[in-house]
């Protein structure tokens, strides 16, 4: 089990789901903890941080999970978190473990 504190929540992978919980403010703002099963993971989006925004890792798993675009369409939805520039190494590990 691999877990890591990204800006807008906790990331954990265990040996067959991903679980997304936010932090305090985002918890708030009506955002629920989620546990996604790897054989439910249809695509895994990540858009990589730059040198003034940071990074979002997004996971689609059903057919009626839109869409948004751009990073801050991305970043509002419950499946999906921010990420900062020293947490590419862990996104990509999750990305490499779910090989989707």
């Amino acid at each position: 089990m691999k877990s890591v504190k990204l800006v807008t929540g906790k990331l954990t992978v265990d040996n067959e789901k991903v679980t997304i919980k936010p932090n305090m403010i985002n918890r708030l703002l009506g955002k629920r903890t989620i546990d996604i099963y790897f054989e439910d993971i249809t695509k895994v989006d990540v858009r990589k941080p730059s040198l003034f925004t940071r990074g979002v890792i997004s996971f689609k798993f059903t057919p009626k999970t839109g869409y948004k675009k751009g990073k801050i369409g991305l970043a509002s939805q419950d499946n999906s978190l921010i990420f900062k520039k020293k947490h590419r190494k862990f996104i990509a590990e999750v990305v490499s473990t779910i090989g989707k």
